[in-house]
């Protein structure tokens, strides 16, 4: 089953629905209707850590809210759940969350030894070995 916004609407049962189009089911959150993006949303992603890799095969070996398509996010989509206001920095709409350093799947171009990941304890971007150990969410 693909996160497509039809199928997701027509197939999944919705717990509650929410003002302002956001939908919550089962360890899962579509913000919709800019990114159209289902993230994973349980405690896995307060418990799951590991290198770059281990993140990209852990989020595409995810089976959450009946779909089995979840990939690791990129760098802009990461960063588009932050807020700045809050510890951990991430938007009130999240039920888990750490403030910890989060995976995306891009890498830095300028070394490809690094990607990119978000540090949730402060909302900023940064650049690091792939080997390091960080937390994992999906979308």
């Amino acid at each position: 089953m693909f996160k497509s916004i039809n199928t997701f609407m027509s197939t999944v049962s919705v717990s509650s629905i929410f003002i302002g189009i956001t939908l919550f089911m089962s360890g899962c959150d579509l913000k919709e209707p800019i990114t159209k993006l289902v993230w994973q949303d349980n405690i896995e992603v307060e418990t799951v850590h590991g290198n770059w890799q281990e993140a990209i095969n852990s989020c595409e070996n995810l089976s959450l809210g009946g779909f089995n398509d979840w990939r690791l996010p990129n760098q802009e989509e990461l960063s588009s759940i932050v807020d700045v206001k809050r510890k951990p920095t991430i938007q009130s709409r999240f039920d888990y969350g750490v403030s910890a350093p989060y995976w995306s799947s891009s890498s830095n171009v300028d070394n490809s030894s690094d990607a990119w990941y978000v540090n949730f304890y402060n909302g900023h971007n940064y650049a690091g070995t792939k080997e390091n150990n960080f937390s994992v969410r999906c979308v």
